[in-house]
């Protein structure tokens, strides 16, 4: 039987909306229950409801009240983690979200591969910070540091973390070692293990910190 997810789709352009919706149909054998908005007044009245299991929202629905938004969750305990879809441009917003933790940014033309891989995520429990999130949020967010083994890494796990510093994507990352993409996914997954972070941002940085890369 499969599990009913209740989501709330916040975005202002009707079409993208519909689009957003369309995808969660069909989203790894789940029942999803769609509840559409098109202003930040309505996520705040439904979020602080508590009935529901996500919220993708375009920060262009929330504008300005996104911050508000994550405050107020985090004041009112709701555990209902956020996708917000945006241009990963903002930096104040970025770590602002990464210091409320139950959140993920996708940028506007990201593909279907990673818009599933990030509500995966939030249903697991995880943040998910996209590629170019990754980046403005690695320049302007500084993470405490921390103590890795880095002999527990192996020469390709090594080769992986490298090239991602270098702002290559994960599938420029796999052309260029000729490996899937999948294979580096789960390289990077390895990584983040070891450096017991929860977010790929979090271990650049540390490993910029501690001199593992440059």
């Amino acid at each position: 039987m499969k599990k009913r997810l209740n989501v709330i789709v916040a975005n202002q352009n009707y079409f993208i909306q519909q689009g957003v919706i369309h995808i969660l149909g069909s989203y790894a054998n789940k029942e999803v229950n769609t509840t559409p908005v098109q202003n930040d007044k309505d996520v705040t009245m439904l979020i602080t409801s508590n009935k529901y299991d996500l919220v993708i929202s375009d920060t262009d629905c929330v504008d300005s009240s996104t911050v508000d938004i994550l405050n107020l969750v985090r004041q009112n305990g709701v555990a209902t983690p956020m996708l917000f879809i945006s241009n990963c441009d903002d930096a104040h917003l970025l770590k602002d979200a990464y210091a409320y933790g139950h959140v993920g940014f996708v940028h506007s033309d990201c593909g279907l591969e990673e818009f599933n891989k990030a509500i995966g995520a939030l249903l697991k429990g995880d943040s998910y910070y996209s590629h170019e999130a990754s980046v403005v949020l690695l320049r302007k967010t500084k993470f405490p540091p921390s103590k890795i083994d880095y002999s527990a890494l192996t020469n390709r796990e090594r080769e992986v973390l490298r090239l991602s510093s270098l702002e290559l994507t994960t599938p420029e990352i796999a052309e260029r070692l000729h490996l899937s993409v999948r294979t580096v996914e789960g390289y990077k997954s390895k990584i983040k293990a070891k450096f017991k972070s929860r977010t790929w941002v979090g271990v650049i940085q540390t490993a910029i910190k501690q001199g593992l890369i440059h």
